[in-house]
């Protein structure tokens, strides 16, 4: 819903990358103390990581061309489709448990409102 609040000129874009060779795989090593403090990392993620994952140059040049072509998802790897498409599935069984559609129910619809306050302000 961001994009739809921002104006036109604010650019917002999701990025859902695959398997990128960068450091995360560290990231355990500066783990606040408050979520259970620093722990050592295992190098065998940073190897594996190294030999298999597309190179952050190579990412960050197909993000930037994308973002240049204006587009939302910004994507790298074909395969994740089928991880967004089980994480769709998880979401989806969700709502159907959670928050249900009914009648009425678009009057929260944020979209719908922000079209209502424009038409109400002429523009």
């Amino acid at each position: 819903m961001l994009r739809a609040e921002l104006p036109d000129h604010v650019g917002v874009s999701v990025f859902c990358p695959g398997w990128v060779a960068t450091s995360i795989w560290r990231s355990s090593e500066r783990r606040p103390e408050h979520l259970g403090g620093p722990q050592e990392a295992n190098p065998t993620a940073g190897r594996i990581s190294e030999e298999n994952a597309m190179s952050a140059d190579e990412a960050a040049a197909m993000v930037l061309q994308q973002i240049r072509e204006d587009r939302f998802y910004l994507l790298t790897h074909p395969h994740v489709i089928e991880y967004a498409r089980t994480r769709w599935e998880d979401i989806e069984a969700a709502f159907a448990e959670q928050a249900p559609r009914y009648e009425g129910d678009d009057r929260y619809d944020v979209t719908k409102a922000i079209a209502r306050i424009r038409a109400q302000r002429g523009g």
